[in-house]
């Protein structure tokens, strides 16, 4: 299956929260294996994150940057196209099915959706 960069940013905090459940087992594999790659594409996301926040920014007293308003365009641009990026990822979905066991907000599974298999009925 193919995610882009950005499904991996926004579907952060949902697998924080499911992680910490009991699952299936076989669900809970198939997670944290889909996490294990998530993590490397995300570590990788952040220092190319960084580059652009130096490219574009400007660092202050305290060891941040601020992007300034000239720049916040194109830095906007440069992070757009790279939450664009694919990632193949071997990945059987879940299900909605698969996580009946659990209390979850619309929040986290708006955040799961680009992960979850929606069944037919």
């Amino acid at each position: 299956m193919k995610f882009k960069l950005i499904d991996f940013v926004t579907a952060q905090p949902a697998f924080k929260v499911i992680l910490n459940k009991p699952l299936d087992p076989a669900i809970a594999f198939r997670l944290s294996c889909l996490i294990d790659t998530i993590n490397d594409s995300m570590k990788k996301f952040n220092d190319i994150r960084m580059i652009q926040v130096e490219k574009y920014g400007n660092k202050n007293k305290d060891g941040g940057y601020n992007i300034p308003k000239e720049t916040v365009e194109e830095f906007e641009k440069s992070m757009e196209k790279l939450g664009q990026e694919e990632i193949e990822v071997q990945y059987e979905p879940i299900t909605l099915s698969d996580l009946s066991c659990m209390q979850l907000t619309p929040v986290c599974i708006h955040g799961l959706m680009p992960f979850i298999k929606v069944e037919e009925k």
